[in-house]
């Protein structure tokens, strides 16, 4: 009977790293598509979230660098 809790308990851990990681990505992308329905800019989150990138950007459209 112990080595069936066992299992059962080995079970609920992989059920909860799963959840953990399936639900933040499942916000992310509902974050996105929210952002990308509101203002209609499907990049709008990329550059905040990477400083090079946004760097990059504003030296590309500005013509400096």
């Amino acid at each position: 009977m112990k080595n069936r809790n066992k299992v059962y308990d080995s079970l609920i851990l992989i059920m909860q790293f799963g959840i953990n990681m399936i639900v933040p990505i499942f916000l992310c992308v509902g974050l996105g598509v929210f952002i990308y329905r509101r203002y209609g800019h499907p990049w709008l989150g990329i550059p905040e979230l990477l400083p090079d990138g946004t760097e990059a950007l504003a030296e590309k459209r500005h013509g400096k660098g």
